[in-house]
């Protein structure tokens, strides 16, 4: 299971519609990701930021060109400024991921 959080600044013309229309966008983001068999997981507003967070989780890690279309489907149209997509690990995730780190056998430069 692979899971990924989006950090997206939206612009004023963003909230100004959303003044006019006030709706629950996690419906939509939800309706959107599963189209594609994705779960949303949560859904944030920044206070003061203008940025929306949300995570969802998928069976497979995504590829970069889905990763990419993703962000095109949001910015193309104007919604958002800026947009980020952070591949994120559970705690029990990272404990595997330092275990295989210790088994590495990575040194350093002397």
């Amino acid at each position: 299971m692979a899971r990924y959080l989006i950090e997206a600044t939206a612009t004023p013309q963003t909230y100004a519609a959303m003044v006019k229309n006030p709706q629950d966008r996690a419906e939509a983001i939800r309706a959107m990701y599963a189209r594609f068999g994705w779960r949303l997981e949560s859904y944030f507003f920044g206070v003061g930021t203008g940025k929306h967070y949300s995570v969802f989780e998928c069976d497979e890690p995504l590829d970069a060109t889905t990763i990419e279309a993703l962000w095109i489907a949001a910015w193309a149209p104007g919604s958002v400024t800026s947009m980020t997509i952070t591949q994120v690990l559970t705690s029990a995730e990272m404990v595997e991921a330092l275990k295989k780190a210790g088994d590495m056998g990575y040194r350093p430069p002397s």
